[in-house]
């Protein structure tokens, strides 16, 4: 086979000055036979051409395969004659080839670079992302490398070696705080208020502070909170991986029940008998990053519950008499807490609706409850609305039956700066879990 661009370097092609366009009707053409179609561009090339010039049979090939195309397509041939196909027209005109379509062309394989280099970077990023607020059981809300400032870094419950627990900067009953392995000068160690390996009885009976019982990285059992040196919620004393004294049942970093403050490893204030205690015990926040109120294994439903107020209405103080100095009993007032549902549910008594002008403290209320339901201590009335307790935990089908009382302390001295003050308010429920 002959080279084709050396035939043309030998072949001395010459434009025909006089050519004008020249146009084929392809309804026509290709009524025509191959021999006739192909005489009929030789012709046509001839006549662009100068009598000297040598017609090839590749420019007569490669028009009629335009003529043949589906769509408009065009070639260029010798001397920039472009044979152009335009819906059933093949037009046959000298012309500089189009600038336009190789610009077009650059920018065309620019933006598919740029496309190319932009599929990079958002797959780089998004791998690096992949990891950030993951949810390791599966319960809708994110356990570790949590990325609170939204900068694409996780800065709370980091895991460093991917095992699907915090290693560092772990924070305490999902309150998205660090409070143990804190990384203080950011080299992905633990340097502060370290966690323990208590999931073992010989480890649990040496741990004495942050003890991580059931080995998913979060402490469970004698909790320094401040990182002090000294145990300050959830305390075992006895080794069993259960706690017994400061039980913070709401994770709010203080101790609800059985409270110790002499740390003297006894109970004095809101202590519990061993029944009651017990039942408080599960009813603990989980250490780990789960906002859910109650041991990991239990499903807990949002239910259907329903608070029902006894007696005259439900739990609201109006007017109090004038005369303070009489200390007059006021009626306690009671209301029922019934879950309907299949499932225990966790919920918290709140204040709502109040309002309150005393000057002083000695109007208090307490709750007393039934079948497992939260006590309080006396206390004074709440200036505003407000959580009363949490974390309480309500069996499935089951009821609960509070009563509120209330007195006012007698301090025999005058009180005459409470005559004439009004406290109002209502007790409600909210789902805690």
């Amino acid at each position: 086979m002959k080279n084709t661009k050396k035939t043309e370097k030998e072949n001395e092609i010459k434009v025909n000055k006089d050519f004008t366009t020249q146009k084929i009707d392809l309804e026509e053409f290709n009524k025509k036979s191959v021999s006739e179609q192909y005489k009929e561009i030789e012709q046509i090339l001839k006549e662009a051409y100068d009598e000297e010039t040598n017609i090839l049979k590749s420019w007569i090939l490669s028009s009629i395969e335009v003529t043949c195309s589906q769509k408009d397509d065009l070639i260029y041939l010798p001397c920039n004659l472009c044979v152009e196909k335009n819906k059933n027209i093949v037009t046959f005109s000298f012309k500089k080839r189009s600038k336009v379509s190789i610009f077009l062309l650059l920018i065309y394989i620019g933006i598919l670079l740029l496309g190319l280099m932009a599929a990079t970077y958002w797959a780089v990023y998004y791998l690096s992302i992949a990891d950030l607020n993951k949810d390791i059981d599966k319960d809708g809300v994110a356990d570790i490398n949590i990325d609170i400032n939204a900068d694409d870094k996780a800065e709370i419950n980091v895991d460093v070696n991917n095992d699907n627990k915090p290693d560092i900067n772990i924070d305490y009953k999902g309150n998205r705080k660090a409070r143990f392995n804190i990384d203080n000068n950011k080299d992905e160690k633990a340097d502060f208020n370290l966690v323990n390996d208590a999931s073992t009885d010989a480890k649990r009976e040496v741990c004495t502070l942050n003890c991580d019982v059931n080995g998913d990285g979060w402490p469970d059992t004698n909790i320094d909170i401040d990182g002090d040196g000294r145990a300050d919620l959830d305390i075992d004393l006895d080794k069993d991986g259960i706690p017994d004294l400061n039980l913070d049942l709401d994770g709010d970093e203080k101790p609800d029940l059985m409270i110790d403050d002499d740390y003297d490893n006894i109970c004095d204030r809101k202590c519990l008998n061993s029944k009651e205690l017990e039942q408080q015990r599960e009813d603990i926040k989980p250490t780990g990053s789960t906002v859910l109120t109650g041991e990991p294994q239990t499903e807990i439903g949002t239910g259907n519950l329903i608070i029902t107020y006894l007696g005259d209405g439900a739990p609201t103080l109006g007017a109090l008499p004038n005369d303070m100095s009489e200390h007059k009993p006021i009626e306690p007032r009671q209301f029922r807490i019934q879950n309907d549902s299949n499932s225990d549910v966790i919920y918290r008594l709140v204040w709502d609706n109040v309002y309150n002008d005393f000057e002083t403290e000695h109007l208090q209320y307490r709750l007393e409850s039934t079948n497992g339901g939260a006590s309080t201590d006396w206390q004074a009335v709440p200036k505003g609305n407000g959580t009363i307790i949490s974390g309480i935990r309500i069996p499935a089908e089951s009821s609960q039956t509070y009563t509120l009382s209330f007195q006012f302390v007698g301090i025999w001295a005058e009180q005459n700066v409470d005559q004439g003050k009004t406290f109002g308010g209502i007790v409600t429920a909210e789902f805690a879990g």
